[in-house]
């Protein structure tokens, strides 16, 4: 335990860290901002509106603060969660303003496979899984009864989730329309993907497995 021990104290004395609620910043100190080239950011988190925000924050934070940078790497395990924090968080990476490749870290899920398709270039980890399936609501403060009006309102809402799934699978996968219909029509025909029906299908675009080495990383857990 003492040599495990001594080993974490020299890696803490050549790293920064910087904490903002559940997103952490960590930067090798002999770095200054206008050195950082490659940076990397690890979601490891439900798809909720603080975890997107957190997102966005190290999107911007990278932007601001090293202004050299030429890649960045977003590693993605995420079990899926809230459909308008999953289009918040595919606005931000579609529209982010450097070059941004998305990496399957372990799981792919729902909602998060907004994010995941939001860039050109996608990776994914060998044994890492996709899962694509209808979009969901949670009821919450639901009374004991329904009126017609609510069925309709709850319609409209699952058709506007699956017509989104269905514009962005159409642009980062090579499923057709009769296919994502499908897919989308019922929790049933859900698509579980591992690595090569994925890639056969489009979803991954790049074949390097790797975990690459950078120079500052983003954690959002």
């Amino acid at each position: 335990m003492r040599k495990i021990t001594s080993s974490l104290i020299m890696l803490l004395g050549l790293c920064s860290f910087s904490s903002f609620g559940q997103l952490i910043e960590m930067k090798a100190q002999r770095l200054t901002p206008l050195d950082v080239s490659t940076i990397k950011i690890v979601y490891s988190a439900s798809v909720t509106n603080t975890s997107v925000a957190d997102l966005m924050k190290a999107l911007d934070g990278i932007t601001m603060n090293y202004p050299n940078a030429k890649t960045v790497s977003l590693y993605i395990n995420s079990p899926g969660g809230d459909m308008d924090a999953g289009y918040a968080a595919y606005s931000a990476v579609k529209n982010f303003s450097l070059p941004l490749e998305t990496v399957n870290l372990s799981q792919v899920a729902s909602a998060a496979t907004l994010m995941y398709c939001a860039s050109q270039n996608r990776r994914s980890m060998p044994d890492a899984i996709f899962l694509l399936h209808p979009a969901a609501l949670t009821m919450h403060n639901v009374s004991g009864e329904l009126k017609p009006n609510d069925i309709k309102t709850l319609s409209q809402s699952l058709s506007i989730g699956n017509n989104l799934f269905t514009a962005i699978y159409k642009d980062c996968t090579k499923y057709d329309s009769e296919a994502l219909e499908s897919i989308l029509s019922s929790e049933s025909n859900r698509k579980l993907l591992y690595y090569h029906e994925a890639q056969t299908q489009g979803l991954i675009t790049q074949t390097n497995t790797e975990i690459k080495p950078v120079d500052v990383a983003y954690y959002i857990n």
